[in-house]
Formats: C-alpha cells, structure tokens, sequence
C-alpha cells in the first residue's frame, strides 16, 4: 500500500512537471501551433544565420516566429526561404519590406517588417516577400580597408602637391616678393589718388577738360 502511494506521488509529480514544461512553452512562444495565425514567405540570398524559431517584428512589435529555413534550388539558383507565423491580429502590407537584424550588438537574430504604406493592400496567406539584404560584415570590413587606402593614397598625393607648391614658392621667392610689392605699391598709389580727389575733386574737373583739349587738338590734326 505504501509502495502504491509513492508510485502515485510520483505519476503526479510527473505529469506536473510535464505540464509546467507546456506552459512555459506555449508562454515563450516555443509552440505557436496553438496560437491562430498565418503563414507568410520571405526569400533571401543571405540569410545571416537566423534560426527557426527567432522572432518577427512588425515596426519594432513581436508579431510572430520563423518557423522554417529552407533553402532553395529553384531557377538555377541557391535562395534562402524563411516561412514566418504571424498572429493573426498582425497585417503586413504589400510594399512592407523585411530584413534581419540583431538585438544588441551581438545579441538574437531576428527578422523585422516595416510598416508600408497604408493605400498599399495586406498581402494574402502564404505570399512571398523578396528580403532586403543584410550586411555582410566581411564585406563590410573590405570595403572599410579600401576605403582606408584610398585616403591614405589621397592623403599621400596632397603631402607631395604641398610639398611641390612649398618648393615653387621658394624658388620665385624673389619675383613674388616683387610683385607683392608692386601690388602694395599701386594700392597704396590709388589710395593716396582717392584721398587727393576725395578732398579736391576740382582737380579731376580740370584733368577732365585738360583731357577735352588734348582729343579736340587730335581730331583737328585728323
């Protein structure tokens, strides 16, 4: 008798177990059979290691999971399908795009949809979306050092142009200083000419009609 009420305790302990296991399941969404929704497709040509089960977002809000990875040979070609389970609260537009992301730095993958536009329809029950690509960061980090030598070479080209402008400089010293100087000169010529008129502006009357004179003596010699 105290053999079969242990064997008891036990089966019930069990069998709560196994029911604590389901509902923390169903609760993390691990089991998204028993929730209503619909299927949707979304086809990559990189897939950025995102796994069955990571999450969808609709504009940053949980709307569902990736529920299969597949990839697939059609066309003469290697894509990635991803079949995702929406809610069934959650519409997506037709010209909603999708990408994979990352939450945190080095944190979950997990698949997002932008909102679209509202005069857009919602797309049907197991319609295929064309995925933005992720960045690759092996391309990414190329494309930097590239990027990096190309302004080394620039920086490289502008030292040996400055360098060459320095040594032109230095060696018409001397006639740039003259013509520095010639330039101080007439400035100062043409300031000293403005004051003069600015204070006597008769004698540019009579520089006028001295210049009179000497065209009426030309055009009588004519």
């Amino acid at each position: 008798m105290k053999k079969m009420a242990n064997e008891i305790k036990t089966g019930i302990m069990i069998v709560m177990c196994i029911l604590i296991l389901l509902f923390l399941t169903v609760k993390t969404g691990g089991m998204s059979t028993f929730k209503k929704g619909y299927p949707l497709k979304v086809r990559f040509d990189y897939a950025s290691g995102i796994k069955v089960g990571a999450p969808v977002q609709l504009t940053g809000v949980e709307a569902g999971e990736v529920k299969d990875v597949a990839i697939d040979y059609t066309q003469n070609d290697i894509r990635v399908i991803l079949t995702l389970w929406l809610d069934n609260s959650v519409k997506v537009h037709e010209d909603s795009k999708a990408y994979i992301a990352t939450m945190g730095l080095m944190g979950e993958k997990y698949l997002e949809l932008s909102r679209g536009t509202k005069d857009s329809p919602f797309l049907k029950e197991g319609s295929l979306i064309v995925g933005k690509e992720p960045l690759i960061m092996e391309e990414a980090m190329d494309k930097a050092m590239e990027i990096a030598d190309n302004l080394n070479g620039g920086i490289s080209d502008l030292r040996q142009l400055t360098q060459n402008v320095n040594s032109t400089l230095f060696d018409n010293k001397g006639q740039i200083d003259g013509i520095v100087q010639n330039m101080n000169e007439t400035s100062k010529n043409f300031k000293e000419f403005s004051d003069d008129i600015k204070s006597h502006p008769w004698k540019l009357l009579i520089k006028t009609r001295e210049n009179k004179k000497t065209d009426d003596k030309k055009g009588d010699k004519r």
